[in-house]
């Protein structure tokens, strides 16, 4: 699915129940058959919870990558066109129960229909943003209220992209909480491994780890 974001469309779409969903014109007859023969039995279907495939799907929406060549492709081409200056948002909102999750429907349903309107591709990616960069905010904000925690780290692939970076930082900074960025480690995978070396030198017993 990484490799072929017109697949993570597909299965959004299907989630959002949008009709009309066609294949793009890349996409063959027996690879549109075949997923679409996944997606009518979700109860067979593998979840994820990474937000690069939030990405691939809404990239390919729009009709930026359907394929992508590399990883973060897709998301690195929304990123690249999007335009916050309008200021518009899609509504995510952040439900109650354990572990949290998120309700991506409304805005799947929103951005289709957005396209359909012939919305330009830089402002939805713009609201797309930021609504990522709310719904940041708003987990944050629930967590202080919760445990009193004012520190927040953005960590992770997804702050690889600068403009959601920016508008977290930002609107976080205004919430006044204290935000840690990355200075000399990647947050993405690169940072990953770092940590991992750190604990298994720690675990056996390298003092240097301290």
């Amino acid at each position: 699915m990484a490799r072929q974001p017109w697949r993570a469309a597909a299965a959004h779409r299907a989630a959002a129940e949008i009709e009309r969903s066609v294949p793009p014109a890349s996409v063959t007859n027996a690879e549109w058959h075949v997923v679409a023969a996944l997606l009518a039995r979700p109860d067979r279907l593998l979840q994820t919870s990474s937000i690069g495939r939030l990405f691939d799907a809404v990239a390919s929406i729009i009709g930026l990558c359907h394929s992508a060549r590399f990883e973060g492709q897709a998301a690195m081409m929304l990123e690249s066109v999007s335009d916050v200056s309008a200021r518009r948002r899609y509504a995510i909102a952040i439900g109650r129960g354990a572990p949290w999750t998120t309700d991506v429907i409304p805005m799947m349903r929103a951005i289709d229909d957005d396209v359909r309107a012939g919305v330009r591709a830089a402002e939805i990616g713009g609201a797309f943003h930021r609504a990522l960069a709310d719904l940041i905010l708003t987990g944050c904000v629930r967590i202080r209220e919760e445990t009193g925690i004012g520190t927040v780290a953005l960590s992770g692939g997804v702050f690889m992209n600068a403009l959601l970076l920016s508008l977290a930082d930002e609107s976080l900074r205004n919430a006044r909480f204290r935000v840690l960025l990355h200075r000399e480690v990647p947050c993405n995978d690169g940072g990953v491994s770092l940590g991992q070396a750190s604990i298994a030198a720690c675990a056996m017993g390298d003092t240097a780890c301290a």
